[in-house]
């Protein structure tokens, strides 16, 4: 895996590869980071993004309950320079 230029690309593919329900919530999480990493914010946001969908209320169970915790505060950290960013009315 370390000798692959695209590392990151061939684990969201591997990631991508089991469509069972069950599993969707889990790749959700896991795909965002993934595409943060390669500096591809707007794929990381509609990732969390979906995995909020998928999951919209805080489990109860704590390890899910914990993992909803880490990925609103890491969806709130890619948005928040995008709130910070000065409107662009193009007026050169």
């Amino acid at each position: 895996l370390q000798r692959r230029p695209d590392n990151v690309g061939f684990l969201v593919v591997t990631l991508r590869q089991k469509n069972t329900f069950g599993y969707m919530v889990d790749y959700a999480r896991a795909d965002a980071p993934l595409f943060a990493a390669r500096g591809d914010t707007a794929k990381a946001i509609a990732a969390y993004q979906y995995y909020l969908t998928l999951r919209e209320e805080r489990p109860a169970y704590a390890p899910w309950a914990a993992q909803w915790d880490s990925v609103r505060v890491e969806y709130q950290a890619l948005l928040a320079p995008r709130l910070n960013d000065p409107p662009n009315d193009h007026r050169d």
